[in-house]
């Protein structure tokens, strides 16, 4: 099984998978909600060296109102000589012609869903040319959405003109684990104590948005941000601004947090035989259920 070059990579099975995949020549609809390190899992794959194969990454996000420079762009990716292709049809020709397996991977494709300022020229044709790429033994596709494509209406010259017709297996990107977030952060070189480890991996992995959460969180340590704090206040000082940024509303109390667990540890005794990290790791998979024992246990009202 191939697996992807970078040695950080967030999920090598699901990605070593969706590669095989693609290498099968499939057409897949990758759905995952921002916030979830889509980025990294297409640039993972994109740099993983395949033996004769070729791949052409484009953010939809940037080309949904310029046609023409979405058939630049991955012109040039091709490094080919000679004219550039007028259209998609005449891109999708240049493909078929060349001696090498071409992996397509178009980010924001829900960009030209739902949204009636594209460019025109994102027409039927362009979307059927699109849906027969199944057919062409030497071209796979990856278009990554939000939300699965055919639930998205398709407007052409600004009219609706149906739901997404492609023939697109769908494939979703699996929440990130606790263990995952936490070999990402040790890899960051972030000179954190186990116990600040453990603290970050519970607030990122509860997050709605992880991984970006997990990039704001690793800008602010290495930079040194607010370091007069203590971690749990520097945590929850960033997570605000994190969620404000975002037009998000998930209120965490890390300090209330860090007491309860480090008094649920010392009256179970649970810091002579457990680290605080297994103790975070219990109560990220079953933490509603825990604060009741706790609470019960100890008859700790709960707010």
């Amino acid at each position: 099984m191939t697996y992807c070059r970078n040695s950080h990579c967030l999920r090598p099975i699901f990605s070593a998978n969706l590669l095989k995949t693609l290498q099968k020549g499939a057409s897949i609809n990758l759905v995952a909600p921002s916030g979830q390190g889509r980025e990294g899992l297409l640039e993972s794959l994109k740099n993983t060296p395949l033996k004769n194969t070729l791949f052409l990454f484009v953010d939809i996000k940037i080309y949904r109102e310029n046609y023409k420079g979405f058939i630049l762009e991955m012109w040039k990716q091709l490094n080919e000589s000679g004219e550039p292709p007028l259209d998609f049809f005449q891109l999708v020709s240049r493909l078929e012609e060349i001696d090498q397996n071409t992996i397509i991977l178009l980010h924001h494709f829900d960009e030209l869903l739902n949204n009636m300022r594209v460019d025109p020229k994102f027409d039927v044709k362009f979307f059927d040319i699109l849906n027969n790429i199944c057919d062409k033994a030497k071209i796979s596709l990856l278009c990554v959405t939000e939300k699965p494509h055919n639930q998205s209406i398709v407007f052409i010259d600004g009219e609706v003109h149906s739901y997404s017709w492609l023939d697109l297996e769908t494939k979703r990107l699996p929440k990130l684990g606790y263990d995952e977030i936490k070999f990402e952060l040790k890899n960051r070189n972030l000179s954190l104590s186990s116990d600040e480890l453990s603290l970050i991996t519970w607030v990122v992995h509860e997050h709605i948005k992880p991984y970006s959460l997990l990039n704001f969180f690793s800008d602010k340590i290495a930079k040194k941000k607010n370091n007069d704090l203590e971690l749990p206040l520097r945590l929850e000082m960033w997570l605000k601004q994190f969620n404000e940024t975002n037009n998000l509303n998930m209120p965490i109390n890390f300090v209330q947090f860090q007491r309860f667990a480090k008094e649920f540890c010392n009256m179970t005794q649970v810091n002579n035989k457990l680290s605080l990290d297994y103790f975070v790791g219990l109560i990220t998979k079953r933490f509603s259920t825990m604060v009741s024992v706790f609470c019960r246990l100890f008859k700790i009202r709960q707010d």
